[in-house]
C-alpha cells in the first residue's frame, strides 16, 4: 500500500474523508510508486485560504526582524534535511542526485539572503513641501499569496516564492506541481516544523483545476507562478479581472552566440552544461547556438564531443549526468518536436530518439540530441521544447546573429562567447533578455534579480531585492508636527 502524503493546513495534516488521491511515480523507473497526494477540491482550497486570512493580520504585525530570524531558523532546518530532500527530489523528478544536491545548496544560499531582507525592507523619508511636516514611505504586506510551482525545480522554485512572501509579512498557500507533489509537501512540513506560526504557510496538492481555484479565490491578493507561458497568460488574465497581482516566470528559447570564442572547447562545455542540465527541462536551458557559417563545423564538432560524454541513467547512479524526462507524455512531446524539425530540413547530428537500453526500459529516457542547419523560421528554433535538444544555427554576419537571437517571443536568458569586446558590448546592449552572460553559461547568483522580458516574465524578478516590489505595497505617510 503506497504511503499517503496529506495536505498541510495551519501546520497540521489535512486529508478529507472524501479526498481523491493520485500517484507520484519515479520517471527513471515507473514501476516505483513513491506515494499518493490529494487532488484538492474547492473545499480544501477554501480551507487553506481561510486559514491564511486568519493568520494575515498577526503575521503582518510581527516585526520584520523577527520574521527574519524565524526564516533563518527555517533555512537551518532545510539545511538539516538537505540529503532527504535531494534524494526525494531525484526519485520523484528524475534529475541526477548531484544536481539535486546542487539545487539544495543553491536554495539554502538564496534563503539566507532572503531572510536578511527582513532587516532591510526600505522606505524613504523625503523633504515635505510644507513646513512642520514629515513625509515618508513605508512598505506593508499585501495579504495572502498563492504560490504555484513547477516540477523541474521542486525545492528552489517554491522557496523563491515562499521565502520573499513570508519575510514581507504575507501568509502563503502553496501548490506544488502534480508531477512532484511529495517533494513540495515534505518541504512545507519541514518549514512549518521549524517554528513558523500556525496559518502562515499551507501546502495543498492538486492539478490544474486546483491551481485555477486558488487563482480565482477572492481573498488571494497576489499569485506568484512559474511554468509555461500559456499557463502564465491564463493566470494573468484570470487574476486581472479581479485586479490581483501576478508574478510569472515563464518559458524561454535561450540563445548562445559563439563568435570567435576565446576557448571553443570551454565554450562548448559551458553550453552543453547549460543545455542538458535537468535533461534540458529548464526555462534557462540554452537551446539555440548561433555561430558564423565559416565556424559552424568546428562549433558542431566541439558540441558533439561534449554531448557524447553525457551518461544517461538513474539519478542515484554516481555516473549519471543525464536523467529521464519527467513523464511519458513529455517524452512523446519532445520526440514529436525533433521529428518535425528533421522533416522541416534540420540535420540530425546526434540523438533524436528514445533510449532503448534494456537497463533503462522502465524510464523516460531520451537521447541527447544535436540538430544542425536549423533556420530561424523553423518551429524547433521558435518554440520551447523543454528537453535535451540543442540546435545549431549558422549565420553570415553578427547583425544577423543579433536579429536571430531576438526573433522569438521569449526573453529570459542569453549568452555570448567571444574574445571581441566590441561584439560583447553590442550583444549586452541589444539582446532582449532579462539575464545576459558573457563567456559564461546561464547560472545565476543568489542575491541578484532573476526574471525575463517579453513572454518570459511578468512582474518583478523572483530573486534578490526586486522581490520586495512584488510582495509589498508602498504606503505614503504625512505627519504634521508643527
Amino acid at each position: 500500500m503506497a504511503e499517503r502524503f496529506p495536505n498541510l493546513i495551519s501546520g497540521t495534516a489535512s486529508q478529507p474523508a472524501d479526498a481523491r488521491w493520485f500517484e507520484s511515480r519515479n520517471p527513471a523507473n515507473t514501476n516505483d510508486c513513491l506515494g499518493l497526494a490529494i487532488d484538492s477540491d474547492a473545499a480544501e482550497v477554501a480551507r487553506a485560504v481561510a486559514a491564511a486570512q486568519v493568520a494575515a493580520a498577526g503575521w503582518a504585525a510581527t516585526p520584520a526582524p523577527t520574521r527574519s530570524q524565524l526564516l533563518l531558523n527555517v533555512t537551518a532546518a532545510i539545511d538539516e534535511h538537505r540529503d532527504e530532500l535531494a534524494q526525494l527530489m531525484t526519485r520523484e523528478m528524475g534529475k541526477p542526485l548531484r544536481e539535486s544536491v546542487g539545487e539544495l545548496t543553491k536554495s539554502i544560499a538564496e534563503c539566507r539572503f532572503m531572510a536578511g531582507e527582513g532587516l532591510r525592507l526600505p522606505g524613504e523619508t523625503v523633504p515635505s513641501e510644507r513646513a512642520g511636516f514629515w513625509a515618508q514611505t513605508v512598505r506593508v504586506p499585501i495579504g495572502p499569496v498563492a504560490a504555484i510551482s513547477p516540477w523541474n525545480f521542486p525545492v528552489i522554485t517554491p522557496l523563491r516564492k515562499i521565502m520573499p512572501a513570508l519575510v514581507a509579512g504575507n501568509p502563503v498557500v502553496f501548490k506544488p506541481s502534480e508531477l512532484t507533489p511529495l517533494t513540495g509537501l515534505r518541504l512545507a512540513a519541514i518549514m512549518c516544523d521549524a517554528g513558523l506560526p500556525a496559518g502562515v504557510l499551507h501546502a495543498i496538492a492538486g492539478g490544474r483545476d486546483t491551481g485555477a481555484m486558488l487563482v480565482a479565490h477572492p481573498a488571494i491578493r497576489a499569485i506568484t507562478f512559474t511554468g509555461s507561458t500559456a499557463a502564465g497568460r491564463a493566470i494573468a488574465e484570470q487574476a486581472g479581472r479581479r485586479l490581483a497581482r501576478v508574478q510569472a516566470e515563464m518559458g524561454g528559447k535561450n540563445p548562445a552566440v559563439i563568435w570567435d570564442a576565446p576557448d571553443l572547447a570551454d565554450a562548448a562545455r559551458q553550453v552543453v552544461a547549460a543545455a542538458f542540465a535537468c535533461s534540458g527541462q529548464r526555462c534557462t536551458s540554452i537551446s539555440r547556438v548561433i555561430t558564423p557559417r565559416n565556424q559552424v563545423g568546428h562549433v558542431e564538432a566541439a558540441l558533439a564531443h561534449e554531448i557524447t560524454q553525457l551518461q544517461p541513467g538513474d539519478g542515484f547512479d554516481p555516473a549519471t549526468t543525464l536523467g529521464p524526462l519527467v513523464s511519458a507524455d513529455h517524452l512523446e512531446r519532445v520526440d514529436r518536436f525533433v521529428q518535425r524539425a528533421v522533416a522541416a530540413g534540420a540535420r540530425l547530428v546526434l540523438g533524436g530518439s528514445r533510449i532503448k537500453h534494456a537497463a533503462l526500459k522502465h524510464g523516460m529516457f531520451y537521447a541527447p540530441t544535436l540538430l544542425g542547419d536549423v533556420q530561424g523560421v523553423m518551429e524547433i528554433a521558435r518554440e520551447e521544447v523543454f528537453g535535451p535538444v540543442l540546435c545549431v544555427m549558422p549565420v553570415d554576419d553578427f547583425d544577423t546573429a543579433l536579429a536571430l537571437a531576438n526573433d522569438v517571443e521569449y526573453g529570459l536568458a542569453a549568452s555570448i562567447f567571444t574574445q571581441r569586446l566590441d561584439l560583447a558590448g553590442r550583444f549586452v546592449d541589444t539582446i532582449q533578455s532579462g539575464v545576459v552572460h558573457v563567456n559564461h553559461g546561464t547560472a545565476i547568483e543568489s542575491h541578484l534579480p532573476f526574471g525575463g522580458v517579453k513572454a518570459s516574465g511578468l512582474g518583478p524578478g523572483s530573486v534578490g531585492t526586486t522581490t520586495r516590489e512584488f510582495f509589498t505595497d508602498v504606503k505614503t505617510v504625512y505627519l504634521k508636527y508643527g
